[in-house]
């Protein structure tokens, strides 16, 4: 991979943003701006950590920065069930975004174990 925008997690996290971003002005409606406010960010935390670790270029660092994204992932998953217990999700909504959290951590948790088996260290080490 020459760039993180071919990775499939990075696009799986960007849909997943593009998903989450309708339901934003639906908690805000709701007057539940600390929920949208940290939904947003968690998501938008997937992505940017998944750019920033393969912008390090060495396994350990992108190791950590997917790490980061994995826990985001889970934040985002549990603001997700958050927003349905307000009423703010429909249930088919809820279902489908958190099966793409879900399918985004095991896509990164993945990554983590192939680096961490792999011999390759990175470009910065060359």
């Amino acid at each position: 991979m020459k760039n993180y925008k071919d990775s499939e997690i990075w696009k799986c996290s960007i849909e997943l943003y593009k998903e989450i971003v309708p339901l934003l002005s639906t908690l805000q409606e709701k007057k539940l701006f600390r929920l949208r406010d940290q939904l947003e960010a968690s998501a938008g935390s997937i992505s940017d950590n998944i750019a920033e670790g393969f912008g390090r270029m060495g396994n350990k660092e992108v190791i950590q920065f997917l790490t980061i994204s994995n826990g985001s992932c889970y934040e985002c998953e549990n603001q997700i069930t958050r927003a349905h217990f307000t009423g703010s999700i429909d249930e088919f909504t809820y279902k489908k975004l958190v099966e793409m959290c879900n399918t985004i951590s095991r896509q990164i948790i993945g990554l983590i174990k192939y680096l961490k088996d792999n011999e390759f260290k990175g470009t910065k080490f060359k």
